[in-house]
């Protein structure tokens, strides 16, 4: 999540093992998020340089991902969880959504589509009907 007013970017990640204390697994984890941290504020400078030619002299602030963000239990509600993510920081509300919320969110995201007419030619989910 990137934060222009803030310069900062927050990296949340809802794949991570949040039980996984293995200090080796951790280190890692922690130097591939900066990785991702750094080509993103890479890309901001170069972006802000090639279309403002404006330079950014400074780092932002780069936050990684916790234990305490919510996780996901499978592997494919990734999607929905970054939707979720968003979501919740968009209106200011805690990160308080679990697996469990996750097909009640999904219907959320449809009925938001539909109601704002961008799944008129499309064939609704069954779910839905």
């Amino acid at each position: 999540m990137v934060s222009i007013q803030e310069e900062s970017i927050k990296f949340y990640d809802s794949m991570s093992c949040d039980d996984d204390d293995n200090p080796v697994k951790i280190v890692n984890r922690h130097k591939q998020e900066q990785e991702y941290l750094d080509t993103i504020q890479q890309y901001i400078k170069d972006e802000s340089w090639s279309s403002r030619k404006e330079r950014i002299q400074h780092d932002w602030t780069t936050l990684h991902s916790t234990k305490e963000e919510p996780k996901q239990r499978n592997g494919y509600d990734c999607g929905m969880f970054v939707c979720a993510t968003v979501e919740h920081i968009l209106e200011r509300r805690p990160l308080d959504f679990t697996q469990a919320d996750m097909p009640r969110f999904r219907n959320h995201i449809a009925f938001t589509f539909i109601r704002e007419g961008q799944l008129e030619n499309q064939k609704r989910p069954a779910a839905l009907v």
